[in-house]
């Protein structure tokens, strides 16, 4: 879920939401909150805002992954590193094919690994999907795995 954070990120910093957007929501942070759902799983609570509607506007995955525009990736969930060290840099995504019809979307990714200091290669498939009560498609729900090319 943190993904669709990740992704009004790096929006607000390609240009495609800037500050007079986020302006134009009447709601404050207590609102906001008072309206995430909250799921209870077998121990803590998790607030998602993909589940807030009044936030649906600023999280057009389908918009942002099938752009040919490039965008500067400042964070991500995941590291590749089994200790949690982050060992790559410089990474690219690169759109291969899209199915309009379904939802669909591969990827080529690239990045940089600075143990081995090569460059990795692999594709990544998605189909965009929407989170309960949103008709924006805000949800990358993997497909496959990751497929390497050396």
């Amino acid at each position: 879920m943190l993904s669709v954070l990740v992704l009004a990120l790096c929006l607000f910093i390609s240009g495609r939401l800037s500050p007079v957007d986020t302006e134009e929501t009447s709601s404050t942070n207590e609102e906001i909150e008072d309206t995430t759902s909250t799921t209870q799983l077998s121990g803590p609570v998790f607030n998602y805002s993909e589940t807030n509607p009044e936030l649906e506007k600023y999280q057009d995955a389908w918009r942002f992954v099938t752009s040919n525009e490039s965008f500067l990736m400042t964070y991500r969930n995941f590291n590749t590193n089994p200790t949690g060290e982050n060992t790559t840099i410089c990474v690219s995504a690169t759109m291969i094919e899209k199915n309009e019809t379904s939802d669909y979307v591969l990827h080529n990714v690239t990045f940089l690994n600075m143990t081995s200091n090569k460059t990795v290669s692999f594709t990544k498939s998605y189909y965009v999907i929407s989170s309960e009560c949103y008709t924006t498609k805000n949800v990358l729900k993997r497909n496959s795995v990751w497929h390497e090319h050396k």
